[in-house]
């Protein structure tokens, strides 16, 4: 489980610990662009099947990040 604060124009990638895991973003305030989507306040968006996940904030955002087993 990860918390992280990030500035508007900021960027990141989320690498997968174990392979086959999904990752659950709750976007907690800002709004975000994550693997296609667009988060913003309250949002929440799962990912699966890639290895390393992109995102992007556009405005200064708060997010929750937690690896998931899909299996």
């Amino acid at each position: 489980m990860h918390l992280g604060d990030f500035e508007a124009g900021a960027s990141a990638a989320y690498n997968i610990k174990h392979q086959g895991d999904g990752v659950y973003f709750f976007l907690i305030s800002g709004e975000a662009w994550i693997a296609g989507h667009t988060l913003q306040k309250r949002d929440a968006v799962t990912v699966t099947g890639l290895e390393s996940i992109l995102m992007r904030f556009t405005e200064n955002s708060r997010i929750l990040i937690i690896e998931v087993p899909v299996k």
